[in-house]
Order: C-alpha cells, then structure tokens, then sequence
C-alpha cells in the first residue's frame, strides 16, 4: 500500500471525506467542490502539485493547502515554498502531524 491510500484510509477511519486525484487535471477538476483542505504531491503523472496550488492561490480559494513530497529538489521545493503553502510534509508523513493539522484547517 502506498503512502497516499494509507493516508486515504487513515482520513476516511477517522470521519474526513477524501476526495482522491491522482493527476494534475484530476485535482483541478475537483476545487470546485471547494474543500477546505488538500494534500498535494509535488510529484504527479501529469505534472506537479504546485500547478494546483498555483491555481488555488492564482483564484483566492478560501483552501488550505499542504505539500507531501519525498523530493530533495531544492528548486521543486523553492518553487513550492514560494506559492505559500499552509504547511508542508516530508514523506514519510508523519500521522500524527498531518492529523493535527487536518483538525486545524477542516474541524
């Protein structure tokens, strides 16, 4: 099982309604449900997650965004870090952190 479907499950056991994209395109198409909370990859088929957070950030969506990546591009990283994510996870997550802040983004 990889990272993100234990995230997924982990999120669904505890009451959160997750929406899964496992393309850029994929992902886009779904801010229009405007969750309060996503959880992006840098690394996606298509593309990377900060294309979804540069749209996010690009319309003012009231969405709190946090970065998963497991990269040690710096530049993927600066690039990240300059579209002002709410938080940002190095992969491994760590439960515990990611859940603590889900709790303060989506009570």
């Amino acid at each position: 099982m990889d990272s993100f479907e234990w995230m997924r499950r982990r999120l669904t056991k505890y009451g959160y309604n997750v929406e899964w994209a496992s393309t850029v395109r994929d992902g886009l198409g779904k801010l229009d449900v405007r969750p309060c909370g996503v959880i992006l990859d840098l690394a996606m088929p298509d593309g990377s997650g900060t294309n979804v957070l540069r749209e996010i950030r690009d319309r003012n969506l009231p969405i709190k965004v946090a970065v998963a990546t497991g990269t040690d591009n710096t530049a993927t990283l600066a690039e990240a870090a300059m579209l002002n994510p709410d938080a940002i996870f190095l992969k491994p997550v760590d439960a515990i952190e990611l859940m603590n802040w889900l709790k303060s983004v989506c009570p």
